[in-house]
């Protein structure tokens, strides 16, 4: 079955904008894209913009419910902490649910595929449900690497119903303050796509390179310090590559985001870091943008424009 949509642009994936453009949709692919003179004009959705399904890069739709929470805390560590005591306090049936409604949050915001970094598995589960194209890094914590991989494994049995050509599964060692080298390179060692969350704050700096800082309270909790910044540790160790999405990395110096471009890495930023994403970007390094759309502009937004993934 067929079905036509023009908009007043259409706004290919390559090409230039089409004014008065449409887009031809059959068996849940998109088939052509054209002039609506060309194609027909369809099902018409008048003062909008038709635009491919955005990609965020860097999500964790199982914390769906938790923003703004805790945003008064001083450090990132007070707030993290507070963070991993409620997530030990809820169970599988707490992380599906709030997994689907961000998952849905996403839909419904144009993001049509993902990169998430799941503490569960329950994100696989929710975006096999929803339809969202995703790949899901199960996350691994510690020293061990037998111990942490059998966490991920019994994570993965969990949610293998729900990975297919469209929820792919991933692996995602956590940060190098929860996650020692040895479990890094085990981790690397499964041929899947890597994701770990790198230079995030100045707490984690500051312990990682010298087993101080905010986080020291809490260092029977976590690897011992690396002695040095985790892309450090990682470009050392031969870890970076094409296959490592490196999540945050908003403190990093200069010498840091040289080798890079090299490996290359994907480095997604929040907005906040976009001077530092210009570094990264004349440098060759590839990136992602992790941009929600306010609450209150998602129905504008809904509304105004249509996605379809092909």
């Amino acid at each position: 079955m067929s079905r036509t949509l023009s908009a007043d642009w259409v706004l290919p994936v390559e090409g230039e904008p089409i004014q008065n453009g449409a887009v031809v949709i059959e068996a849940g692919r998109i088939t052509a894209v054209g002039s609506a003179s060309e194609l027909g004009e369809g099902e018409c959705f008048e003062d909008a913009v038709i635009v491919p399904g955005f990609v965020n890069a860097h999500t964790h739709v199982e914390y769906a419910v938790y923003g703004g929470f805790g945003d008064a805390l001083a450090d990132f560590a007070d707030w993290i902490t507070l963070h991993t005591e409620r997530k030990w306090r809820i169970g599988w049936d707490d992380y599906l649910a709030i997994a689907r409604a961000g998952a849905a949050e996403n839909l419904a915001s144009g993001v049509t595929t993902i990169g998430d970094c799941s503490y569960s598995g329950a994100a696989a589960v929710a975006c096999a449900e929803l339809g969202l194209r995703a790949i899901v890094y199960l996350e691994v914590f510690g020293d061990d690497p037998a111990a942490s991989l059998a966490r991920m494994a019994e994570n993965r049995a969990r949610a293998e119903d729900s990975f297919s050509d469209r929820v792919r599964p991933a692996v995602s060692p956590h940060t190098p303050f929860t996650v020692s080298l040895e479990v890094y390179r085990a981790c690397a060692e499964l041929g899947l796509p890597m994701a770990t969350h790198i230079s995030e704050s100045a707490s984690e700096v500051a312990y990682v390179t010298a087993g101080d800082g905010p986080w020291a309270a809490f260092r029977t909790l976590l690897v011992e310090p690396a002695g040095t910044t985790g892309t450090r540790m990682l470009a050392a160790a031969g870890l970076l590559g094409p296959n490592v999405l490196a999540a945050h990395c908003v403190k990093v110096d200069a010498e840091e985001i040289a080798p890079l471009p090299t490996a290359p890495v994907r480095t997604p930023s929040w907005d906040a870091a976009w001077r530092r994403l210009r570094s990264f970007a004349k440098r060759g390094c590839a990136s992602g943008s992790v941009r929600t759309v306010p609450r209150r502009h998602r129905r504008s937004t809904s509304s105004r424009s249509s996605e379809a993934s092909c």
